[in-house]
């Protein structure tokens, strides 16, 4: 189904209080890059038509090889009637069929609707019924897990890839060098024979796919122009709200080309990416990896390393067969290769000189899990082959941004900066660094302000925001905010200014405490008093709503010891000190061991449901973590 966007939203951003080079950059892409990201991969990447812009288990693709099978999906596409506008429903690993379908798709102008084999199955029929396709493009690992919804959707044709098609050959078979790694998490057979004995509906392989395209269709596939203000994919939040249903979000051209731009030496001040190895792990649903893991390399002439295992227990496996010089991860991810570095045998003398850019996304760095992951960043030296030096105590960048406004946080070696003389007299850290496209403010009493110490809600302007939340319509009145005739985007967060290119996001502003009909806090305050403790890394908490408690998951810094008896005692002492009895009579605490860490949701993020579900199972009241402190000091005098 096609739909309408008002393209106001996305153009009248507070254009004149960019700096003058970055409003240069946004005025030549308007003026000589009005078109589709497939057109500007061909401009771009004539330079290097013979580097290798996609690697995947072994197997290479040079540039010019990825437009040439692009072409070749386009001609594919424009044969089965598709035009520009269209909805293209696509749920697939990362793979290179993935790659050549995403750059076809941006050549005819249609809109890429990424979901997940995850969602809930009535999500899924309304997913498909909307769309008014009855054609679907999977990767044949998702296939069984939406199998069910198939069968019982107007759906008449699938294509499925294999995660096999592009393997590399031994004598004539494709086979996976990883195999021995991969195999506990994903099996790289060909499976499309079973899923023809097993689908109502019509099933073509890669091969019939591309035979549709064959004969006399013109092998340009003729199109209507693309230009930047045009839709172009649909991608869904991370579900922290709604699990199973999380929210679809549509982003026009002008998202992906404006961030790849902004990532060019003469806009970022940064050197040259060329011929760096990026890993591509993110589910091809979420935004953040199809522009910080996908365009953003291959715009600079980077090598696109594929992964199609998203699993925290196959990371580091990840890391070491893939050996990626820059690498967006989620926390989760980092802390479990992290420990395996540091505390388990099998891995204790492995370095990875190869990793130059750590960089994390999707949620926040606490500073013990910063300190913690620089302290093994060091001791593995990771980046020591790249650099005169490990990376350590600086590797650590922060990333990313809302699915609704991008990618528009990039800080760069961060610790780093924060040794910088003027930050050290500040005393408050640097925050996250803006991107030079968007700007930044907070919305307070019916205001925007962007005053340095200001709090409020997080908003924000720039040619990255969505165009609008897709199938939520009602939703984008809410988020949607014209103020001094800029458009924001209301993104839920509350954030202190540091400065106009600098902030402090503190949590979100619907994650409150309601305790009794006398109290309401906010949850992050409660996360700042406990990671005021040294021995702690990391803190969430969680309001358990039908018991009017609050949970804190803590979890130690593996480097520091103490017991878990003395922690929770100083922990319930800091905040005996900060709230009244009546709060902390509410509170409970739950230590995490090293090896359960936290749990993660289907999008790498931290599993606030299943934390809520855990509610105080294995929790220590309040009063009884004071008492276990008395206890443990008393033993030890004795």
């Amino acid at each position: 189904m096609k739909r309408e966007f008002s393209d106001e939203a996305s153009l009248n951003t507070g254009f004149a209080k960019l700096k003058p080079k970055y409003q240069r950059a946004i005025l030549e892409l308007e003026a000589d890059h009005n078109h589709s990201l497939y057109r500007e991969i061909c401009l771009r990447s004539k330079a290097w038509d013979s580097g290798i812009a996609l690697e995947y288990k072994s197997s290479r693709f040079t540039y010019r090889e990825m437009r040439e099978n692009a072409d070749v999906f386009a001609r594919s596409l424009a044969a089965m009637g598709y035009e520009k506008g269209d909805q293209i429903l696509v749920c697939m690993s990362n793979c290179p069929e993935f790659v050549f379908l995403f750059f076809a798709a941006s050549k005819l102008g249609l809109v890429l609707n990424c979901f997940g084999d995850w969602f809930d199955s009535d999500y899924l029929e309304y997913i498909f019924e909307d769309a008014g396709e009855g054609r679907l493009f999977l990767t044949d690992d998702v296939y069984p897990r939406i199998s069910g919804v198939i069968a019982n959707s107007h759906i008449r044709e699938v294509v499925v890839f294999s995660l096999a098609d592009s393997l590399p050959k031994k004598e004539g078979e494709p086979y996976n060098p990883a195999e021995d790694h991969d195999y506990p998490f994903l099996d790289f057979r060909n499976h499309i024979s079973e899923i023809r004995d097993s689908c109502r509906s019509t099933v073509l392989g890669l091969a019939e796919f591309v035979e549709v395209g064959d004969g006399d269709f013109p092998a340009h596939a003729a199109a209507s122009p693309v230009f930047l203000n045009d839709g172009f994919t649909i991608t869904y939040s991370s579900g922290t709200t709604n699990p199973l249903r999380p929210k679809a979000i549509q982003h026009a051209v002008r998202s992906y080309a404006v961030l790849a731009r902004f990532k060019d030496p003469d806009v970022s001040g940064m050197g040259k990416m060329r011929n760096l190895r990026c890993l591509m792990h993110f589910p091809t649903y979420v935004h953040a990896g199809l522009s910080t893991a996908l365009v953003d390399p291959l715009f600079q002439g980077c090598t696109v390393v594929l992964e199609p295992i998203y699993h925290r227990g196959h990371f580091l496996d990840t890391l070491l067969d893939d050996k990626p010089n820059f690498c967006c991860a989620s926390v989760g991810f980092w802390m479990e290769a992290a420990k395996k570095l540091m505390f388990s045998d099998m891995y204790k003398d492995v370095q990875l000189p190869f990793l130059m850019i750590a960089c994390v996304s999707g949620e926040g760095l606490s500073k013990g899990e910063e300190r913690f992951l620089n302290h093994v960043s060091k001791v593995h030296r990771f980046g020591s082959s790249m650099l005169p030096w490990p990376l350590s105590p600086i590797s650590f960048s922060i990333g990313g941004g809302t699915s609704e406004t991008s990618g528009v946080f990039v800080t760069l070696f961060k610790s780093l900066q924060e040794r910088n003389p003027i930050a050290l007299l500040k005393g408050e850290g640097i925050g996250l660094t803006v991107l030079g496209c968007a700007q930044v403010g907070v919305l307070s009493d019916g205001q925007v302000r962007h005053d340095r110490g200001c709090e409020g809600e997080l908003v924000i302007s720039g040619p990255c925001n969505m165009m609008g939340y897709f199938y939520e319509n009602a939703l984008n009145d809410d988020v949607f905010l014209a103020s001094s005739g800029i458009a924001w985007i209301r993104t839920g967060a509350k954030a202190s200014l540091l400065d106009q290119s600098h902030l402090l996001i503190k949590g979100r502003l619907a994650d409150i405490a309601a305790i009794g009909t006398h109290y309401e806090i906010p949850l992050h305050e409660f996360e700042d008093v406990v990671l005021n403790e040294a021995s702690v890394m990391s803190c969430s908490a969680i309001m358990v709503e039908n018991d009017e408690v609050v949970v804190l998951h803590i979890e130690q810094n593996p480097l520091i010891a103490v017991s878990s008896e003395c922690l929770l005692s100083a922990i319930a002492s800091r905040l005996n000190v900060r709230f009244v009895d009546d709060v902390c009579d509410q509170l409970f605490y739950r230590v995490r061991s090293l090896e359960e860490s936290f749990p993660v949701a289907p999008s790498g993020k931290r599993d606030i449901k299943a934390l809520k579900e855990e509610g105080t199972r294995y929790a220590v009241r309040h009063q009884d973590a004071l008492s276990l402190g008395l206890a443990a000091r008393r033993n030890e005098r004795y």
